[in-house]
């Protein structure tokens, strides 16, 4: 299937992306598939840094059965 590039440019879809097709009252339904970056922890942990490093927060003393 074809789509015309001002739609793709519009919806900023390139060749190749994933897109969803469903059939609803009759129209063809396409939107695009947008996939959320994975990080890994060590790609996480990397950028903490002093100046975005939060700091310790006392929480109290635990309440019932709490454990920490």
């Amino acid at each position: 299937m074809r789509i015309p590039t001002t739609l793709m440019q519009a919806l900023n879809l390139n060749i190749d992306d994933e897109v969803k097709i469903d059939l609803v009252d009759g129209k063809l339904i396409i939107e695009p598939v947008r996939k959320e970056p994975v990080f890994t922890l060590a790609e996480l942990v990397n950028d903490i840094t002093p100046e975005n490093l939060h700091e310790n927060i006392d929480w109290g003393e635990p309440k019932d059965k709490e454990v920490w």
